[in-house]
């Protein structure tokens, strides 16, 4: 089955149904307190050296799944008006982190939210699931063959994970695995 969402053995319904464009998605820990707090706090307060924290446990989950090695981790880009309005991704600083701890090489561009979409906190998941194709752009120079490790911070329904690895095969990469603190 391609496409699984991992936790514990659980594969999410949505996943046995449909077919999402990342081979593999995992997530640290469930998103309610305290780890709903924690992940706010990265977001919204810019809590940066807990990404180094999260970034660790995120570490030890990919160890643990055996996941084939990453050419390049990327994080889930912010449109430039939200990332100049908000001064961060934390996406970012968890995949920099991330990067750092796993050996892997940090892949900071070649992946861009093209068009600016509305903050998904608060939608439904059918809402959520509605997002327009064409939202991210990825230059095919920079994914041709690899194998990708995606992260987030929180994984809600998907959409936006499907959308980057959707975004991310059509430019050419092999493979894309998804790694979130929170599910």
């Amino acid at each position: 089955m391609a496409g699984p969402y991992v936790a514990a053995g659980f594969v999410c319904r949505r996943c046995r149904s449909g077919k999402p464009a990342y081979d593999r998605a995992a997530g640290v820990a469930r998103y309610r307190s305290p780890i709903r707090e924690l992940a706010l706090s990265l977001k919204f307060a810019g809590d940066r050296p807990l990404a180094l924290a999260m970034a660790a446990a995120m570490a030890r989950r990919v160890r643990a799944l055996g996941l084939p090695r990453a050419d390049a981790v990327a994080p889930v880009p912010l449109h430039r008006s939200r990332l100049r309005a908000r001064g961060y991704n934390q996406a970012a600083w968890l995949s920099m982190a991330l990067a750092r701890q796993l050996g892997y090489h940090h892949a900071a561009g070649g992946l861009e939210r093209a068009v600016a979409t509305d903050p998904q906190a608060g939608k439904s998941g059918d809402r959520r699931r509605l997002l327009p194709a064409g939202i991210f752009a990825a230059d095919p120079r920079a994914w041709r063959g690899k194998n990708v490790l995606l992260v987030d911070d929180v994984m809600t329904t998907g959409a936006t994970v499907h959308s980057c690895a959707r975004t991310l095969r059509n430019a050419g990469a092999a493979r894309v695995d998804v790694i979130v603190f929170a599910r």
